[in-house]
């Protein structure tokens, strides 16, 4: 049987909880991600 291909290792930085700064990504239009976006904006 095959071993399942997972990794696991420590953070090497800080978390996005500790750090001064986030950078957030956001899609246009007409990617397929655009609803989940707008509903968490809608939401926040």
């Amino acid at each position: 049987m095959n071993k399942p291909n997972i990794a696991v290792s420590r953070l090497t930085w800080k978390p996005l909880e500790d750090q001064d700064v986030e950078f957030v990504e956001r899609k246009g239009l007409g990617h397929p991600d655009y609803i989940a976006d707008a509903i968490s904006e809608a939401s926040s």
